[in-house]
């Protein structure tokens, strides 16, 4: 049966050694039609020669997407960049500051952020213009202190803002029920000092509670011991240590009873 030439079908065949072609062949005879291509600025794609979106393997971006071409150059891969990243070159980076924001370094130069938030730089050293810098930019310094320096006002602990002009306040606490603080005229830090526990009795361990800053006293028998045999020592919580004789009576009329601080009771047998 003779071919029918209006059966066609199509392909890409890579011809000129990197460039794509297209071939046009009807149904059993040989290639009828070479089509160059790469000679349009077009791409072989599906047995036709298509425009080109892209180069394969193109990175870019697009705003917050970040952008790659496929294998084939017919259309873009895109992904939309999470919150606080932003795009480079093709990849999705994290933000390192907020974009276009000025601020200022402990070195008083403004710094000011890129506009996709990815880097910073310096843009000016106010030092070097006899200025200080305050909020993201250069100001006069009619300065009362020195930015950062620190002095008790009032009880209270200041310390010097950045513009130099003013002080920012703020009371003294460790949170800690068991320590008293305080800035004392004419010191540059917060003191904390420890609550002071006693009550009195010779024989308790006195302590602060952490939770409720309430003084404890907890009794240690092992504080009244007076080295002493003849004696039995004891501990009141009110009034301290008590020291009572020992009772060496055996109940035998026959011995004597009497005690020795060291060796405690003796019972001494009563001749004839």
């Amino acid at each position: 049966m003779a071919a029918n030439p209006t059966q066609v079908w199509a392909a890409c065949a890579d011809l000129n050694n990197g460039g794509h072609s297209t071939r046009v062949k009807a149904w059993g005879t040989a290639w009828l039609q070479t089509v160059d291509c790469a000679k349009t600025g077009q791409l072989c794609t599906g047995g036709a020669c298509v425009a080109a979106v892209c180069k394969p393997g193109t990175v870019a971006c697009d705003g917050a997407l970040a952008k790659s071409c496929n294998a084939a150059g017919t259309a873009w891969q895109e992904s939309v960049c999470a919150a606080g990243s932003a795009c480079d070159q093709g990849v999705c980076k994290q933000q390192v500051c907020a974009p276009n924001q000025t601020t200022c370094n402990a070195d008083h130069t403004v710094v000011v952020c890129s506009g996709n938030g990815l880097n910073q730089s310096v843009a000016q050293d106010c030092k070097s213009q006899g200025k200080v810098c305050f909020d993201g930019a250069c100001k006069t310094q009619t300065a009362t202190c020195t930015p950062g320096s620190k002095q008790c006002q009032g009880g209270l602990l200041a310390t010097c803002n950045p513009d130099g002009q003013t002080w920012a306040q703020a009371v003294c606490n460790d949170n800690s029920p068991c320590t008293t603080d305080s800035c004392a005229p004419g010191a540059s830090a917060c003191s904390f000092a420890a609550k002071y526990c006693n009550d009195g009795v010779g024989c308790t361990y006195d302590s602060c509670n952490p939770q409720t800053g309430a003084c404890t006293a907890t009794s240690d028998l092992a504080l009244c011991n007076d080295g002493n045999l003849c004696t039995g020592d004891s501990c009141n919580a009110t009034s301290g240590c008590a020291h009572s004789p020992v009772v060496c009576s055996d109940n035998n009329n026959c011995t004597a009873d009497s005690c020795s601080p060291t060796a405690g009771c003796v019972h001494t047998t009563i001749a004839g």
